[in-house]
């Protein structure tokens, strides 16, 4: 290959390589898209999950209440029949007996009646609670709908992009040395997407070590295609290219 045809495979490959890697951006945003949507959808059902777990601890106070209002009323009961044994008994033991019952059972019914206030309490706290987060539960399917409608528009304009500047790449590879291009394709797996690069300061762009001179001058002339002696990139002169 002559130091034109070179330099002309030079120029497309810097350009191929240049859209390999704004196609490996693209693919990573592409990639990102589904993961994206899982994250909001998670915490979207996350949240509606807070909402139920709420709902059901406020139904397991409610039935809490109900049993000590039971518990309340069937010490009323208890009441109303030691009030009227106290007309039956006919000792002063009986009678003390009965007057204890009936003040422990006021005193028990009293402490419950303070349990359900504080039960009660509680479930108008949740309850007001609950219904400020189903509030913010519609707004947050809204923006969840929203931004899963954006990311897919997102991902189809970035497909669209893909699509095209595959094709230029396509149409440009076809133009240029194959050999040439198989060995930059075969570099550039292993050199995360970096394959040619250029001699700054007098050394590899990519790995960074210094180009021995004879090298350098070989590589200015585009007498033929060179290598980095550490990294194993291909070397161009930028400029030869510009």
């Amino acid at each position: 290959m002559g130091k034109d045809e070179l330099i002309a495979n030079f120029k497309i490959l810097r350009q191929i390589q240049q859209i390999d890697l704004e196609l490996k951006d693209i693919q990573n945003q592409l990639n990102n898209v589904p993961v994206n949507i899982t994250k909001w959808k998670t915490e979207l059902e996350n949240y509606k999950k807070e909402i139920a777990d709420d709902k059901k601890e406020i139904e397991k106070l409610i039935l809490e209440i109900k049993e000590k209002e039971i518990e309340v009323s069937s010490n009323q009961e208890a009441l109303k029949k030691y009030n009227s044994q106290l007309y039956a008994v006919k000792t002063n033991k009986e009678y003390s007996s009965l007057l204890h019952e009936i003040d422990e059972t006021k005193r028990k019914n009293s402490h419950i009646e303070d349990q359900i206030l504080e039960l009660m309490e509680k479930v108008d706290f949740k309850e007001k609670a609950a219904k400020e987060k189903a509030q913010k539960l519609s707004a947050l399917q809204e923006e969840f709908e929203k931004k899963e409608r954006e990311e897919k528009e997102r991902e189809k304009f970035l497909n669209e992009e893909f699509a095209k500047k595959s094709k230029e790449k396509e149409e440009m590879a076809a133009g240029m040395d194959q050999s040439l291009l198989a060995k930059y394709q075969r570099i550039s797996k292993s050199k995360d997407g970096l394959a040619l690069v250029a001699i700054t300061e007098n050394s590899c762009s990519g790995c960074h070590m210094e180009i021995p001179p004879q090298t350098r001058n070989e590589v200015k002339l585009c007498s033929k295609t060179l290598t980095c002696e550490r990294c194993g990139r291909i070397l161009y002169c930028k400029e030869s290219l510009d």
